[in-house]
């Protein structure tokens, strides 16, 4: 992180969001929000490290998700990483 701690600190207890484009991720919030699913949103500064600019982590700091552009119908990957269908 830029302020020199680990990434792995900035992760919430539940579900993370961490993102290096900041104005993509909002239909990740907003379907989360619906569900009460616990979402932390890490916004990180854009680098070349980064393959996607959306990853979203499990609890257990594993990248459930990742993607290249906003997904069209977040609910099924919600619905799937919480085993709902």
């Amino acid at each position: 992180m830029p302020d020199g701690s680990s990434l792995y600190d900035e992760l919430g207890q539940g579900y993370s969001l961490v993102r290096t484009t900041h104005a993509m991720g909002n239909r990740i919030i907003h379907a989360a929000s619906k569900r009460d699913i616990p979402l932390t949103v890490v916004d990180l500064p854009r680098s070349d490290l980064h393959d996607f600019p959306l990853y979203l982590v499990r609890p257990d700091q594993h990248v459930a998700w990742r993607g290249k552009e906003e997904p069209s119908n977040p609910d099924v990957i919600l619905d799937t990483l919480c085993g709902i269908k």
